[in-house]
């Protein structure tokens, strides 16, 4: 089962399962994935998933619709494989298949924020302290120890950085 995240609109974050087989996007009642937008054909496209041998393939196709179906940020024409990190967009929504080895982004992003330090003031809450006495064998300053270099969590940070780098460009 291939997950699909939904990467901008009010649902951004939503992780959505892919059974094998074939899945419909569009306005249509009958499709799986239903976009409540004029900007979305009725059958926009369809995202087929297969058994790879172990690893699934995910394929879009664009049904012929009025905007098209795009892939990292291009048009396609035919039966087109997706990659671990490639954005699909439908209409005015984009989706993310993520890379089902790496760390989730919502794992990297606890991981990325420490969270305070014991004895220093929350940054959210001025007048809440956190915690008492430092532990044995942290700083007593204050600051963070580094997180531990993790490749899992390095990749996805790093991938969170250039989607960052990208929408901010």
């Amino acid at each position: 089962m291939a997950d699909l995240l939904v990467d901008s609109g009010k649902h951004r974050g939503r992780r959505l399962k892919l059974n094998l087989g074939q899945t419909l996007i569009g306005r249509e009642q009958s499709c799986a994935i239903r976009l409540a937008t004029a900007d979305v054909s009725r059958k926009h496209c369809r995202l087929t998933v297969a058994d790879g041998g172990g690893r699934e393939i995910v394929t879009a196709e664009d049904l012929n619709s009025r905007n098209g179906t795009y892939i990292n940020g291009r048009a396609i024409k035919a039966v087109t494989v997706l990659h671990a990190g490639d954005t699909l967009r439908v209409g005015p929504i984009q989706f993310l298949l993520p890379d089902p080895d790496a760390a989730s982004e919502s794992e990297v992003i606890t991981w990325l924020v420490p969270p305070p330090a014991a004895g220093t003031v929350a940054d959210d809450e001025p007048t809440q302290v956190v915690g008492g006495a430092p532990a044995d064998g942290a700083e007593a300053d204050g600051q963070a120890e580094p997180e531990p270099e993790d490749p899992p969590v390095l990749q996805a940070a790093q991938i969170i950085r250039e989607r960052h780098a990208a929408q901010s460009s």
